[in-house]
């Protein structure tokens, strides 16, 4: 079963509640450079500051983005910026926001969680990671001991018990509630009762959970974990470090959307339209679509069973789709059923790795592909020259990210795009 915990969150000073827009931040991995800067200006006491410092070329071992994370959190707590809840909660977060003009609510809610191995099959990841980005969590969680944002999860509610209790409070006021920079309206709801903590306790029992954002964190935390039990001798699973902080979101929540995101194709050598059209053919079938009626052609095609996506070179736009999944399998063969049957995973292996050459390595380190969620940014690439290729794709299914979980696989990287990304800053869990 999943462990989950209340906890005395320190959040952003009630006198700051007209500010939250500029306090809080997207996570860290989805930041620019610009985004950073801006972020940093925006407010003296915005959680950028903590979660993802600005780097100088005076840093050292002594003064450098961690050491002065450490040292803000020190001083915002002394001097009441940031404060400690007086009652252990949980916390739900709700986020309203809108696609293609639809009105959209996500719920959930922040709590820790038991840190478990993956192989105990009780929190399942369904992406791969870097070393990089990994290293770069832990010394920032060496520095501060704390966790400045959540972690995404998802589980299973289909009775709608957890959902039907979430559903109570967020009929009340919230505690807090502000649209943050990008139109999102957040809101956010203290739960410090007993009783409802121990009834979501107790529905949790025998459920696991599924990390849908956030893999890079909570192998971070996994490590730091093992780190202090080495360090301190206490491996009791009782200590403040065996804990994350995590948001759940229930898998038949209305809001819960998955964008796709495209690939785009630069510097490749010696790959020729024409031959790589024809070769294509052997494995689907291709028909020519006007490159303005994209977006009309994937939705038209989001339900189909067999994988689905547009392949544009500037001159081409055609949609492929597999003539049979006997190609899949071949392609694919120490992996299961649930891999092979995504769009990603057979436009990597048939047409990205067997035909442009580009390996998991290379693809992983972005050398030769880049990503975006942007249509029009894919096709603008293409056009001006900047890259050779675009392939478009449909938005992974939740199912699918659970089939791949539980077959105890991962999917290629940049197969999912939950949105919207949830706001850091809103609650830190500090140990």
């Amino acid at each position: 079963m999943a462990l989950i915990k209340p906890f005395k969150g320190i959040r952003y000073n009630k006198k700051y509640s007209k500010e939250m827009d500029n306090l809080t931040a997207p996570p860290y991995d989805v930041i620019s450079e610009e985004e950073q800067i801006e972020l940093h200006n925006i407010h003296p006491y915005n959680i950028v500051r903590l979660e993802y410092g600005l780097t100088y070329h005076t840093d050292n071992e002594l003064n450098n983005r961690y050491t002065r994370a450490a040292n803000y959190l020190d001083s915002w707590l002394k001097n009441g910026v940031l404060v400690q809840d007086d009652n252990p909660s949980i916390y739900i977060y709700q986020q309203a926001f809108s696609i293609d003009g639809k009105q959209i609510i996500r719920t959930g809610f922040i709590s820790l969680v038991k840190i478990e191995e993956f192989s105990k099959g009780i929190i399942l990841p369904h992406e791969y990671t870097l070393s990089k980005p990994k290293a770069d969590r832990l010394d920032l969680m060496r520095a501060c001991k704390a966790n400045f944002s959540q972690i995404f999860s998802l589980y299973n509610d289909t009775n709608y018990k957890i959902s039907s209790i979430l559903n109570e409070f967020t009929k009340q006021q919230p505690d807090i509630e502000f649209k943050d920079r990008s139109n999102i309206i957040n809101r956010l709801w203290p739960v410090s009762d007993k009783q409802t903590i121990d009834s979501i306790q107790q529905a949790f029992v025998n459920k696991q959970l599924f990390i849908a954002d956030g893999h890079h964190r909570y192998e971070t935390a996994l490590q730091f974990r093992d780190e202090m039990r080495s360090i301190t001798g206490l491996d009791d699973g009782k200590q403040p470090f065996d804990y994350v902080m995590m948001m759940m979101v229930a898998m038949e929540d209305p809001g819960l959307v998955i964008l796709p995101t495209h690939r785009i194709v630069s510097n490749i050598e010696n790959v020729n339209r024409n031959e790589l059209l024809n070769e294509m053919k052997e494995y689907f079938n291709i028909t020519p679509i006007d490159k303005s009626f994209i977006m009309d052609a994937i939705r038209q095609h989001e339900s189909d069973e067999m994988p689905y996506f547009i392949y544009y070179d500037g001159e081409n736009c055609n949609a492929l789709q597999l003539k049979n999944w006997i190609y899949a399998q071949k392609s694919l063969l120490n992996k299961p059923e649930a891999y092979w049957k995504l769009d990603i995973s057979i436009l990597h292996a048939l047409i990205i790795s067997k035909m442009l050459g580009i390996s998991a390595e290379d693809a992983a380190q972005q050398r030769y592909i880049s990503y975006t969620r942007d249509i029009k940014d894919a096709l603008k690439a293409v056009d001006s020259g900047q890259a050779k290729f675009a392939f478009l794709v449909r938005p992974t299914k939740v199912e699918q990210v659970k089939a791949v979980a539980l077959a105890g696989e991962k999917m290629p990287q940049k197969s999912t795009y939950f949105y919207p990304k949830l706001l850091t800053g809103l609650v830190i869990y500090k140990f």
